[in-house]
């Protein structure tokens, strides 16, 4: 894997503190020809907290959306949202834009914030399930 790194500025001036915000580009390597990658299994975890109100929570939506069509057949997704409650909205299954789309389409903001019980019910999700499967969590959260 490569990875680049850019910087919002090129030159600073010593004497004060700055902040500088900094983009990371990661390449992974094309696939060995002939290679099928392995079936992944993924809990995407989406923050619908009060601070995500606006357009953090609808970019977050078009994320899981580009997500789920980039998605393989043989790919397997949950869908959980939190905030101060964390809800299972699909549980681990084949991946079918349909319904994922409407799950998503149903977030809105509300409450305080449980991110621990999001990743926890992200990770319950992928306990089992296909021993050849790369297993992940992607929480999703300002």
């Amino acid at each position: 894997m490569k990875a680049h790194i850019r910087l919002e500025h090129e030159l600073l001036a010593v004497e004060t503190e700055h902040r500088v915000h900094a983009m990371l580009e990661l390449v992974a390597p094309d696939p060995e020809a002939g290679r099928e990658r392995p079936p992944l299994e993924l809990a995407l975890v989406i923050d619908r907290s009060g601070s995500m109100s606006g357009s953090k929570l609808e970019v977050t939506k078009q994320c899981a959306r580009y997500l789920v069509r980039r998605l393989a057949p043989s790919d397997r997704l949950a869908l959980i949202a939190y905030d101060d409650e964390v809800k299972l909205l699909t549980p681990l299954m084949p991946v079918s834009v349909a319904p994922l789309d409407a799950a998503i389409d149903q977030l809105y903001p509300r409450d305080t914030t449980n991110l621990s019980g999001g990743w926890l019910k992200g990770a319950e999700q992928l306990r089992g399930g296909a021993d050849n499967a790369s297993k992940k969590v992607l929480l999703l959260t300002d």
